[in-house]
């Protein structure tokens, strides 16, 4: 496992001597996502139920300004080496974005800019990892927990040709959500299994619920038994 640590921070309005660029593991993105998520469920569970398409939202507005890389770098191509012309206070600003600014979330009227996470820990295939603590670490002791570029699995994955018994409690991993199988059969057209589920959000419910499941289809190596 690598680690990246930038030991100038908080002293970070001095960035003289600090990296001029923060490339992102894999999987980053969803990582801070699904930690913002349970950090929200932690502090007001009863909110989250109440307002997740709004929490989702807010998360479908967050982007990672290192992403704008290779456009930028045709950028100063076009501005430094051809000489075109441009708007020297917005190139700088796109620079400073790049260079600087962790994560930028973006909503009408309003902007909020995170500076950059002061510690990276990654594993092979440049994928967000770290054993029992942060895997992305900010100067304010915010952090996100990551496993190989995602959550720490909860059950085990199916494998391939492997047959998942209707009532097996699964997880969809890339998306977190719990269900129960309703129907699985070996399909001619994946050549594998695959799956109904029941889905029923970020959770099961308990005995007495009025929750009404909904029903979507998997393959059954995409999902984590938890059973």
């Amino acid at each position: 496992m690598n680690q990246i640590n930038y030991p100038g921070y908080p002293n970070h309005l001095n960035r003289d001597n600090n990296p001029k660029a923060f490339h992102c593991p894999g999987g980053i993105k969803n990582c801070v996502k699904t930690q913002i998520i349970k950090d929200l469920y932690r502090d007001d569970s009863n909110y989250l139920d109440l307002k997740y398409s709004e929490i989702f939202k807010l998360l479908d507005g967050l982007i990672i300004p290192t992403n704008w890389s290779n456009s930028a770098s045709m950028f100063d191509f076009c501005i430094s080496v051809i000489g075109l012309e441009s708007d020297q206070k917005k190139w700088e600003v796109i620079q400073e974005l790049i260079q600087c600014c962790g994560f930028i979330f973006q909503f009408e009227n309003v902007c909020i800019a995170c500076d950059r996470p002061y510690k990276l820990s990654f594993y092979q295939q440049n994928l967000l990892h770290a054993e029992g603590k942060y895997a992305l670490e900010f100067v304010d002791g915010y952090g996100v927990y990551a496993y190989h570029g995602g959550e720490r699995p909860q059950g085990k994955r199916c494998k391939n040709k492997e047959y998942i018994e209707p009532g097996t409690k699964v997880k969809l991993p890339h998306t977190g959500e719990y269900g129960i199988v309703v129907h699985c059969w070996y399909s001619d057209e994946i050549l594998d299994f695959d799956c109904y589920i029941a889905f029923f959000g970020e959770s099961f419910p308990g005995r007495e619920t009025d929750c009404r499941p909904y029903i979507f289809r998997y393959a059954a190596v995409s999902l984590e038994i938890l059973d």
